[in-house]
Order: C-alpha cells, then sequence, then structure tokens
C-alpha cells in the first residue's frame, strides 16, 4: 500500500494501543476466525431473505412486485439519512473503545433523534414521489422499520468482535421475516403485510439481543445528545461514502421506476436477486472484518496489510466464479427462481454478474481505507462513480430499459473499482490476485458452455469443480495457507 495511508500516525499509535479494549473472550486464531463465525450466520440470514423475496416475486406479479422493490429502494435511503454514517463510524470506535457504555449512551438517542427525522423527511417527501399507485402507502408502512433499527445493537457486537451474537441477531430478523411473508402473503392485496413483516423481523432481532448488547456494554451510562455535533461531522464522511455507493446500487431502481414504470422495477428486481445472493458472502466479510482492519491498522502495519492481502485473495477467488456462473447461466436461473413471466430479466442479470463481481473486487480496498480513516479518499472515489452512474443511467434507461441500467451499474463500477486499485500496491495490490482465478475462470466458462445440454444445476456444479481444482493445480491452496502462516 502507498507508504502515505501510513503517515502521520506514528505518535498516537502508542497512546491508541495502550488503550485498546482486552477482550475477556478473544478467541484463539486471530480476528479471521471470528470473522468466519460471523459470517456463517450471517449467510444463513441472507439466505432466508433470498427465499423470502423469490416467493414474494411469484405471489405478488411482476407489478406489485416492483412496487415492493421501489418502496424498499426509497427505504434505502431513509435508513441512510437516519444513520448518517453513525453505525459504521460507531463499530470502529467500539473496536477500539475501551468505555462501551459511554459510546452507548452517546449513540443511542442521537440514532433515535436521527430516525424521527427521516420520519419527518418520508412524511413532507411523499407529494414528490413516483407517481406509482400504493408507492406512498406502502413506504409510510416500510418507514415503521426505522425506529428498531436505530435500537439494534449491531454495531456494538460486530465492533467488540462478539461474531456469534451478531450473527444470531441477523439471523433472528431475516427468520421472522421469512415466517410472516410466508404466513401472510399470499397475493398481490397483502402487500402491505410484507413492511409489517420487515418491521416485525426487525422488532424481534432488537428484543433479542439488546441484552446481549448491554452485557457486553456494561453499566449503562446516561443518554445524551451533547457532543452529538462532533460525532456527526466524524461520522459523515463515512454516511455519505456509503450512501453514494448505495446510489451506484439503486439508483437504477429509483430511475426505472420513474421513467418506464413498476414493472420494469420488478424485472430489474429479479435480476438482482440472484446477484445479491451472491454477494451474501463477500458482504459479509467486508463487514465483519471492518473491526478486525480497525483495531489492526492502530497495532501493527504489517498486520493490517496481511489482513488486507489476505481478503484481497479470498475475494478474486469468489469474484470470477460469481461472474462466469452469472453471464453464462442466466437465463435458465431466471426462469426456475421466479418463472417464466420473469424471462425478461435475464439479459440484465447477465449483466449485472460482472456488476457483483467488481463490487466483491472493491469491498477490502473500501473498508480498509475507511478502518485507516482516509475516508476523503473513498468519498472521492465513490462521488465520481455515483456521478457517473447517474449520467449513463439517464441516457440508457430511456432507449434499452433495465439493459440499460445494468449496463450503467457496471460501467461505474468498474471505474470506483479502476481508482481503488490505483492507491494500493506491493502486497496490497489486486492484479497479481487476479490471474490464476481469471485463468480458472476461463477453464470453468468452457466447461459450462459445454454442458449446456445438462440442466442448469449440473452445468454449473461441473463449472465450479473445474474452477476448484485448476486453482488447486496452479497452487493457490498452498498459496493461501502461506498467508495463514
Amino acid at each position: 500500500m502507498r507508504e502515505g495511508l501510513f503517515e502521520s500516525r506514528s505518535r498516537r499509535k502508542a497512546s491508541n494501543i495502550a488503550r485498546m479494549p482486552r477482550r475477556r473472550d478473544d478467541p484463539a486464531g486471530g480476528p479471521l476466525s471470528r470473522v468466519w463465525r460471523f459470517s456463517v450466520g450471517d449467510i444463513l440470514a441472507k439466505g432466508l431473505h433470498f427465499l423470502a423475496f423469490v416467493y414474494l416475486a411469484r405471489r405478488l406479479g411482476v407489478a406489485t412486485y416492483g412496487l415492493v422493490e421501489l418502496a424498499l429502494a426509497f427505504l434505502a435511503w431513509l435508513l441512510y439519512l437516519a444513520d448518517a454514517g453513525v453505525e459504521a463510524w460507531a463499530t470502529r470506535q467500539a473496536a477500539r473503545s475501551e468505555n462501551p457504555a459511554a459510546l452507548v449512551g452517546r449513540v443511542l438517542p442521537l440514532r433515535l433523534s436521527l430516525a424521527a427525522l427521516a420520519l419527518a423527511t418520508l412524511v413532507g417527501a411523499l407529494p414528490f414521489l413516483p407517481d406509482v399507485a400504493g408507492l406512498g402507502q406502502l413506504l409510510l408502512a416500510f418507514g415503521a422499520s426505522l425506529v428498531p433499527q436505530a435500537l439494534n445493537p449491531r454495531w456494538l457486537l460486530l465492533g467488540r468482535e462478539r461474531m456469534t451474537r451478531a450473527a444470531q441477531a441477523q439471523a433472528v430478523a431475516q427468520v421472522v421475516f421469512a415466517i410472516a411473508v410466508l404466513a401472510a402473503v399470499s397475493g398481490p392485496e397483502d402487500v402491505l403485510w410484507v413492511a409489517a413483516a420487515r418491521f416485525l423481523g426487525d422488532l424481534a432481532s432488537v428484543v433479542l439481543f439488546l441484552p446481549a448488547a448491554r452485557r457486553e456494554a456494561g453499566p449503562l451510562a446516561p443518554w445524551t445528545l451533547r457532543g452529538s455535533g462532533a460525532l456527526l461531522r466524524e461520522a459523515l464522511g463515512l454516511g455519505v461514502s456509503r450512501a453514494l455507493g448505495l446510489l451506484t446500487y439503486n439508483l437504477d431502481s429509483l430511475l426505472l421506476g420513474s421513467l418506464v414504470g413498476a414493472s420494469a422495477v420488478g424485472l430489474y428486481g429479479a435480476a438482482y436477486k440472484p446477484v445479491t445472493a451472491g454477494l451474501a458472502l463477500p458482504l459479509t466479510w467486508f463487514l465483519a472484518i471492518y473491526p478486525a482492519l480497525s483495531r489492526t491498522w492502530l497495532e501493527s502495519r504489517s498486520a493490517f496489510e496481511a489482513t488486507v492481502a489476505r481478503s484481497l485473495r479470498l475475494s478474486a477467488l469468489f469474484a470470477v466464479p460469481l461472474a462466469v456462473g452469472g453471464l453464462l447461466l442466466a437465463a435458465p436461473v431466471v426462469r426456475f427462481l421466479f418463472g417464466d413471466s420473469y424471462a425478461p430479466a435475464a439479459p440484465a442479470l447477465a449483466i449485472l454478474a460482472v456488476s457483483g463481481a467488481t463490487v466483491t473486487l472493491r469491498g477490502t480496498y473500501r473498508m480498509a481505507l475507511q478502518a485507516a480513516g482516509r475516508v476523503r479518499e473513498d468519498l472521492i472515489l465513490a462521488g465520481a462513480a455515483a456521478a457517473a452512474n447517474l449520467v449513463l443511467n439517464l441516457a440508457l434507461i430511456p432507449r434499452f430499459g433495465i439493459v440499460g441500467a445494468a449496463s450503467a451499474t457496471v460501467a461505474s463500477e468498474l471505474l470506483w473499482l479502476g481508482g481503488l486499485a490505483t492507491r494500493f500496491r506491493g502486497a496490497t495490490a489486486l492484479g497479481p490476485r487476479l490471474v490464476r482465478p481469471l485463468a480458472a475462470g476461463v477453464l470453468m466458462g468452457i466447461v459450462v458452455w459445454v454442458g449446456r445440454p445438462l440442466p442448469w444445476p449440473a452445468a454449473g456444479a461441473l463449472g465450479v469443480l473445474a474452477y476448484g481444482l485448476a486453482l488447486l493445480w496452479m497452487g493457490e491452496g498452498r498459496a493461501l495457507l502461506r498467508q495463514d502462516g
């Protein structure tokens, strides 16, 4: 990595390390073993979420499912307004702070205040929403989830690296959501129950796991909003950076809803769902590795770089088959999951699979910059990608619909990845870690292409097997073991 990333920190490292919290039950195996512990539970939770939305897409139909996806796209922005980067800031501080009780006393009242502001913004924005029947009512129903989201203790559990508890909190929310959806939604007339299921899942997570967070924090400190302005100034860079990342993710859905209609959003949402399911593992990994990066940044340059390097290698191994599989198997996957009425979503899925691979490759770099306090660099790159995404969407959606939206997303993500990659060198460079996965990916693509007469799961499994064997033959397994050592 650039030397500049480590400049101007040496004077503060000694005092920061001295204040680092001692974990009472710090498990053997180091930070990456804790990351895996969180990842397993979180992936199961996201798997349930994915299956629930496959069920919803089939039960609601393209137009009503598009309404749900459009409402969720707006809700995502309300959630970012209600967070303003505080969750990411608090996670980082919890990884470093020896006084989590005081941190809770500052963070929770601020997040509740921001949630109230977001709800007020929602009410004020209702007259300006796209002219889609039922959108305002559904969005108001989804807005109820802002309150339990504000109280969610995930940031404290993640920051203190209590990965099992954090994963359980995630899983409970998705289990309750999935059960409520299966019990209450049978057709388009039940669409408001989707929002109710979301609220119940978020509330269950808070009720069950606030006690765990309280035990972690110890005796509660008084709640106070004093100093919230300074806290927000620190957190806002993280919040804006992540909001710009959201812009490249769901701006296309918002514009599709405004320019084309709810049915286009439904098709596009169906195209995106397999990609978001495929991203469950890498996104969980990045979320869970952030506290470890925040802590090792203070402890040791070599430990920080080693964590970044291993995460890059794992990301590259995962990104290539995600892109290859999505490109070659998009059509049968869409028909299998959502039915023939969603078949027009297949070309968009093939393109978005490349976007998913790009998100996977850039995730480690974003977490590394944020953990190191280099938020401005991340913010500039996120802003450039968001601007490119907006321009390309406005140019491509009117002519090409969901395929244009997917193409705009891929182009902006590639721009973002390229900008990040130029800031990392040597042990943390991306290029050398892509050579073997790309070579193995070519073989995987050939196997999947030749195996097209087979059922698509069989062709995909053979391709993945060929990919894994090629990597082993090239010595990638030994390289990972050496890096672990």
